[in-house]
């Protein structure tokens, strides 16, 4: 069996570290809330998701790149920006 590798900031490599990290959240008082998947987007054995979540009052945009070996994930990257107001914007927004 492969081994799980995640590269999120302050996270630990294998299936038991995920497991535990995403009941951290879960318990969390302000959990991280994914609200809407607004694209999918995959290529040989890389899909990325670009969706939009709260963390308490706060919007952040969240990019997950997975990497995919035998129909397992065996990757994980990601990348979260605070979605900031309308008026702050230079273009049209994140989505």
């Amino acid at each position: 069996m492969m081994a799980y590798v995640e590269h999120s900031v302050g996270a630990e490599d294998g299936i038991e570290s995920v497991i535990a990290r995403l009941r951290g959240l879960a318990a969390a008082v302000a959990p991280l809330v994914y609200n809407q998947i607004h694209r999918i987007v995959g290529s040989g054995s890389f899909v990325a998701a670009l969706s939009e979540a709260s963390h308490g009052e706060t919007g952040i945009a969240v990019i997950d790149l997975y990497r995919v070996d035998d129909g397992l994930i065996v990757e994980h990257w990601d990348v979260t920006e605070e979605i900031t107001p309308p008026d702050t914007w230079v273009n049209t927004g994140k989505f």
